[in-house]
């Protein structure tokens, strides 16, 4: 099998990296390969091969491994890409098809360490809050590997069970020194922790855990409360008019649930981590969820992105019997709440339970 060249997304410090690959065997068959690596987790979680496949086909396997990560493909060398693979099969493999093992076997030459290939695949840091809130998301998520580029002391904290960072605020207190609040959840339930960070050339040189208190579910959505915009339209066909919205928006995520689909459109960047305040799903643009009712529940905490996504989507419906339903404004997010609940139409839900 020859290699013909090889990707990255530079999106290690969120957790997550594909590798795309492209190889070529003796009868000119050409390869699609993308495994997907979850460093928080399991390790190799999913390998994705097309042979011969059009660009169409390229595409659309390429934006359900990646198209919600919200980085860049960086273009690396075959004995990167090898070491790269290998440090997520080290972790572990699960969601792999048989025979599919047989691409990840293919990385398997490579005479760079991860310490090197690592650098690349790194959106590089511009500013502390970047890196506090990048720091925190690694510390959560038990990625020690990760942490080693955010920090040349040694990580003295450590989490049992499964936990993922909902929310961290930071405030300056001057030099270069910093107190982060963060909003963590576990098994076990939601945990705010106060830490003392210290900064010196975009590194982190000391940190120090001021306080760690359990607190309430309530309390936990307190602080995660923002303002949510929705549009309601209704079409005779929802099934197609998934794939029509998807198509047209890119960088999605869909999601199948008892009554509906849910598709998550995010913005093509991280920037959301470079700010004071970050939020798990500030990298979210628009949901918007497709019931078995024929309703498309628009949602997000941005009106203006709001309105730019249901634009492109009405475009995408020109040829659909589109009808507006209603278009609403809450002080905390409901869509969740309505996708749990059993209904099927948002009107009704409304209605009858707000």
């Amino acid at each position: 099998m020859k290699h013909l060249k090889s990707y990255a997304t530079n999106t290690r410090l969120m957790g997550v990296v594909v590798v795309k690959s492209y190889f070529e065997d003796d009868e000119n068959n050409k390869y699609l390969v993308l495994v997907h690596l979850d460093y928080e987790t399991d390790g190799i979680d999913g390998v994705d091969v097309g042979m011969n496949i059009d660009s169409i086909t390229e595409d659309y396997l390429s934006e359900s491994a990646y198209g919600g990560l919200g980085g860049k493909l960086i273009e690396i060398s075959f004995e990167e890409a090898c070491s790269i693979v290998r440090s997520g099969k080290e972790k572990g493999i699960v969601n792999v098809e048989k025979e599919n093992l047989y691409w990840i076997d293919i990385y398997s030459d490579s005479s760079i360490s991860y310490d090197e290939s690592i650098k690349k695949i790194c959106k590089p840091i511009n500013r502390d809050c970047e890196l506090i809130n990048y720091y925190f998301m690694r510390l959560v998520g038990n990625d020690i590997l990760g942490l080693k580029v955010l920090t040349d002391e040694e990580i003295i904290y450590h989490y049992i069970e499964d936990t993922t960072l909902i929310k961290n605020s930071i405030k300056s207190i001057g030099d270069e020194n910093y107190i982060s609040t963060t909003l963590i959840l576990s098994d076990s339930g939601y945990m705010n922790e106060r830490y003392h960070l210290k900064i010196d050339n975009k590194k982190i040189i000391e940190l120090k855990r001021i306080s760690k208190l359990k607190i309430s579910h309530y309390e936990a959505a307190m602080q995660l409360s923002k303002d949510e915009y929705l549009t309601v339209l209704e079409v005779q066909n929802t099934s197609n008019a998934i794939s029509s919205i998807a198509e047209t928006i890119g960088h999605y995520m869909i999601n199948e649930h008892e009554n509906g689909v849910l598709l998550t459109h995010f913005y093509e960047h991280n920037n959301h981590v470079d700010k004071k305040v970050y939020y798990l799903n500030g990298d979210v643009r628009v949901y918007v969820y497709f019931t078995d009712s024929g309703q498309i529940v628009f949602a997000s905490e941005n009106i203006d992105e709001l309105e730019k996504v249901i634009k492109l989507a009405l475009n995408a419906l020109e040829d659909y019997n589109v009808v507006l339903l209603g278009e609403f404004g809450f002080r905390h997010p409901i869509l969740f709440d309505f996708i749990k609940s059993g209904y099927g139409d948002f009107i009704e839900y409304i209605e009858e339970e707000l």
